[in-house]
């Protein structure tokens, strides 16, 4: 419930309104006066610009709209009726221009363009926008629909309190996901180096060779479900780049009773053997019997690292291998099989203690990367209670 003491405005009072035109993709990369593209308001930009994409030739920006600071780009088509018209504003004082599919508000009354920003990408005038759209396998919304949205606005001096303090968020945010990039860039730099012997740890000066798999272990048809064990018994240790990157559902507590196989100690798990889905878990199941219900990979304690296999299938390069030895008529169903798996052999330290060694330095930069990721959720946590507070009216900043 939006404040009462805010004024609500069509947006059709806060200004006029006009049509971006021109700049093709190819043109996008032609000069080096900044603009905006439809399709980057979906995918670049949001709420509003920090740093601009696409730059065109002087030549192209004679076909462009012009838009200057305080504007409010929206895209005029899409895919979808949730996404159609999401907009941005230009907060800056750059010669900007506009592509074609974007729909321009020039507000005359005086607004924060940051707010603007933000309120015009919130739930309520999402939906507002849905029911406006119209379409189904191309959106589109016109320039009437557009400006009957209705929305509530407090004084200008409020408006720029709360766009400072949710930018404010934002460039915490930004600069935490920054840094939990340049983390995994160096992790990725860490395994190539010390999974391949490129670069040794210190007091390790051992032989390195080529080690199959089922000379160390073997495959049993069943295994633990980690969708129904308890959070506390596992935890996932490696995931491929190109995973989707979504999390299993843990369900703590789940019934683990049934007439399948009971397994104790330490298993390499994973989410069956499609090698583009592939997850792989690292399970200590010695406190209770665990149940089995897909594929699991046991080896005996001395023989390897199962912690340092786990880095090892977690690569690309392993990953792209299994890919093209997997069978399957597409890609989503694509499997590699249990023979192909145990076949593979991997170049690794002969002494476990290596191995081990080496896992430790990447499990301490998993750990940094996943504390980091934690915090990165608090933060988006935080600023979504923020914008749902603030734009509404329902805590003003003083």
């Amino acid at each position: 419930m939006v404040n009462t003491e805010w004024k609500e405005y069509h947006l059709r009072d806060i200004g006029p309104f006009k049509k971006g035109s021109g700049i093709s993709r190819d043109e996008s990369s032609t000069g080096s006066i900044p603009a905006v593209r439809y399709g980057e308001i979906y995918t670049t930009h949001h709420n509003y610009v920090r740093q601009y994409k696409s730059h065109i030739s002087g030549e192209v920006a004679q076909r462009a709209l012009r838009v200057k600071y305080g504007d409010i780009l929206f895209a005029c088509s899409g895919e979808t009726k949730e996404e159609i018209a999401k907009c941005v504003a230009i907060a800056d004082e750059k010669e900007v221009y506009a592509g074609s599919d974007i729909i321009v508000l020039s507000p005359t009354l005086k607004t924060d363009p940051i707010f603007l920003g933000y309120i015009l990408n919130t739930a309520d005038v999402i939906q507002q926008r849905a029911q406006l759209a119209q379409g189904d396998a191309i959106v589109h919304i016109s320039v009437p629909a557009i400006q009957s949205i209705v929305i509530a606005m407090p004084e200008y001096e409020e408006q720029c309190r709360i766009a400072a303090a949710l930018s404010d968020i934002d460039a915490l945010i930004t600069n935490l996901q920054k840094l939990i990039a340049k983390k995994k860039a160096i992790k990725q730099g860490a395994m190539q180096e010390l999974l391949t012997g490129k670069r040794r740890l210190p007091g390790f000066d051992g032989e390195w060779d080529n080690v199959e798999i089922g000379e160390n272990g073997y495959l049993l048809r069943e295994s633990i479900n980690p969708q129904v064990m308890p959070l506390s018994m596992f935890s996932e240790y490696s995931m491929p780049a190109f995973d989707d990157g979504k999390k299993p559902n843990r369900v703590a507590g789940a019934d683990m009773h049934s007439n399948r196989t009971a397994i104790s100690g330490n298993v390499l798990l994973f989410n069956k053997l499609n090698v583009r889905q592939k997850r792989i878990w690292l399970v200590c199941a010695t406190e209770k019997n665990a149940i089995c219900s897909s594929e699991f990979l046991p080896y005996c304690s001395d023989a390897i690292s199962l912690r340092f296999l786990a880095h090892v299938l977690g690569t690309e390069e392993v990953t792209a291998y299994f890919i093209g030895v997997s069978t399957g008529t597409s890609n989503s169903q694509k499997r590699i099989t249990p023979a192909t798996f145990l076949e593979y052999s991997l170049y690794a330290p002969l002494e476990i203690t290596e191995q081990n060694a080496i896992a430790d330095v990447l499990d301490d930069m998993d750990r940094e990367i996943n504390k980091l990721t934690l915090n990165l959720l608090k933060l988006q946590n935080i600023r979504s209670g923020m914008m749902s507070e603030l734009l509404t009216g329902r805590i003003r900043l003083l």
